[in-house]
């Protein structure tokens, strides 16, 4: 079962009219920090914000580790009856929060607070996570599940931006998703942010949610990127979803809530520890994939449409990107010299833009001096057919429209090697 929860934000009208104050009564929820002794060497460090409800949540942290804003959140939480522990399973390795590391802490641990939450509070879990997190935080349910098949105290889960695959597929391929994925039966809710990737994914992710038996809520969350209630780069509209992010959770609790009856481990042959995608190498690679490229049929800002395939006899850079990107746009000024590199040469700049009205995309172009051509996919379509995972995502074609080098995230356009590998390809012939 899906709720498509696309609302504006209810939980609005619950804050009073002076946040400030609201943020300096939060200083009266924190009720400490107390130590969970795991072995000999290893002890978790939680920070409990104390309430007098009955829901208890408790927050795993991602590969991005802890932020103030997580603190300020369980605050504001507790103030409305959510008890929050937090707990900083990186400190308990004296371990510096990454990908790496996240994939090293045993399922073991998060199965360990569940218990510890649930005994000594009896008060209903629910857990929380952004990210790599949330692969952790589902296989520490489960690897809990298995040990009290008859208890309901674990009341769901929410999933910030939900990162469960095995790794960032190389650009055209397709995605792998880790078991768990599809080996989880508790009810879920996932938050997810509309300037974002996996915006044009979530299909396939509640897909795989489902096959465990998971009830799966969506609310997207409207002009807000990836971790953007800890992002220093934080825009006017992401600063303020994160001042009413604690009434959203509120609400999403409540509404996992409703859901009592036992669920029972979802069937899963093995828990791989999360596989961490081989470091982007910041360079045009080669393509493995089919040479042949996916249809592309898209307009530009004027109306006029543009086939790819009609480009055959030119050198084509194929690039996905979005202007609330900070990679993306980090790249648009040396894309626009390769332009004017090889402006009497069959070569052609095809940027394809995630849905951005025109009236965003025309003051992005003119502030940064741009005049390539922008593709306009409204709908996602383009990007799920081009299987796009990350942002920006290139494809460099020949004249032939064969697809010869691709790339994830942003590299130097002039370096001496990748123009060297366009040179190359403007010097074939047909």
């Amino acid at each position: 079962m899906i709720l498509d929860m696309n609302a504006p934000l209810r939980c609005c009208s619950i804050w009073p009219a002076g946040l400030f104050l609201l943020y300096c009564a939060a200083t009266t929820a924190y009720a400490g920090s107390f130590e969970i002794r795991v072995d000999a060497q290893t002890t978790i460090t939680v920070e409990r914000f104390a309430a007098q409800g009955d829901a208890l949540l408790l927050w795993l942290p991602s590969e991005h580790g802890f932020m103030s804003t997580h603190a300020t959140l369980a605050k504001l939480l507790a103030l409305q009856g959510i008890e929050v522990w937090n707990a900083d399973l990186f400190a308990a390795y004296f371990a510096a929060p990454s990908s790496s590391t996240l994939a090293a802490i045993p399922d073991t641990l998060v199965a360990l607070l569940i218990d510890r939450a649930s005994t000594q509070s009896k008060k209903r879990i629910y857990l929380i996570s952004n990210d790599q997190g949330t692969a952790l935080l589902l296989r520490g349910a489960r690897l809990w599940q298995t040990q009290h098949t008859r208890s309901n105290a674990l009341g769901g889960a929410l999933l910030i931006s939900p990162n469960l695959l095995t790794q960032t597929p190389e650009a055209g391929q397709d995605a792998v998703y880790l078991p768990i994925a599809a080996a989880t039966n508790l009810p879920v809710f996932i938050l997810q942010p509309v300037l974002a990737a996996g915006r044009w994914r979530i299909t396939e992710l509640v897909t795989q949610l489902e096959r465990g038996g998971s009830s799966v809520y969506i609310r997207r969350l409207q002009d807000v990127r990836d971790r953007f209630f800890f992002r220093p780069d934080a825009t006017v509209e992401e600063t303020r979803l994160t001042e009413h992010l604690a009434p959203v959770i509120r609400n999403a609790i409540e509404l996992l809530a409703r859901e009592q009856r036992v669920r029972r481990a979802a069937n899963l042959v093995s828990i791989p520890t999360l596989s961490i995608a081989a470091p982007n190498e910041h360079r045009l690679r080669d393509y493995h994939g089919e040479p042949q490229p996916w249809p592309l049929a898209l307009p530009d800002r004027s109306g006029n449409q543009h086939v790819l395939a009609q480009s055959q006899g030119k050198v084509v850079l194929l690039n996905f990107w979005a202007s609330w990107c900070p990679p993306c746009v980090q790249e648009m000024p040396a894309l626009q010299q390769l332009k004017a590199r090889w402006r009497n040469q069959p070569f052609e700049i095809l940027a394809v833009n995630m849905a951005e009205p025109n009236s965003t995309i025309d003051a992005f172009m003119r502030r940064q001096q741009l005049d390539f051509t922008v593709l306009l996919d409204r709908d996602g379509h383009a990007l799920r057919q081009w299987k796009i995972m990350a942002f920006p995502t290139s494809f460099v074609l020949d004249k032939h429209g064969r697809i010869r080098y691709a790339v994830f995230g942003a590299i130097d356009w002039l370096e001496q090697e990748t123009v060297q590998k366009i040179a190359l390809l403007l010097q074939e012939t047909r």
